[in-house]
């Protein structure tokens, strides 16, 4: 998981630059407004994460000055979006990421790999289907990436 904290944001604008882990390259977001909604934020980011063969899910957090979880815009001092992986991997997603600032006013700061995934789980599954008499019968063995056209 990654985050991205916005203090005092407004409208104006910024991009994240990733950078490959593999090759060191660098994969500029689109542009982004410095309060943007999590699906937003999300929408800007996925070229980099797609061209490392991954899908984010990105929530966000506004605060208000007290530190306590706010709503409504007036109020907002601080916004905290998590970057979250669709699922564990065992590298890095980024090497690093880099805030270029816009037009924006607001400070930004981004913490990469806040949250490490342990490597994938491995293994196989199976599905018991249980008869009201107790007797009950098993599917072959699964892969864990089987879906339901498979079973």
């Amino acid at each position: 998981m990654h985050r991205l904290t916005i203090d005092n944001p407004d409208d104006g604008t910024f991009r994240l630059a990733f950078t490959n882990p593999n090759d060191l390259k660098k994969k500029s977001s689109d542009e982004m407004r410095a309060n943007m909604s999590g699906d937003e934020v999300r929408d800007r980011i996925k070229t980099y994460f797609n061209s490392v063969g991954l899908n984010t899910v990105v929530t966000k957090k506004n605060f208000n000055a007290e530190g306590t979880e706010a709503e409504g815009e007036d109020v907002v001092t601080q916004s905290v979006y998590e970057i979250r992986l669709d699922r564990l991997v065992s590298t890095e997603s980024t090497a690093a990421i880099q805030v270029a600032k816009g037009s924006t006013k607001a400070t930004i700061t981004v913490e990469k790999a806040v949250e490490i995934s342990g490597p994938p789980m491995t293994g196989q599954w199976q599905i018991k289907c249980v008869y009201s008499d107790n007797t009950y019968e098993l599917t072959n063995p699964l892969n864990l990436d089987a879906s339901d056209h498979t079973i």
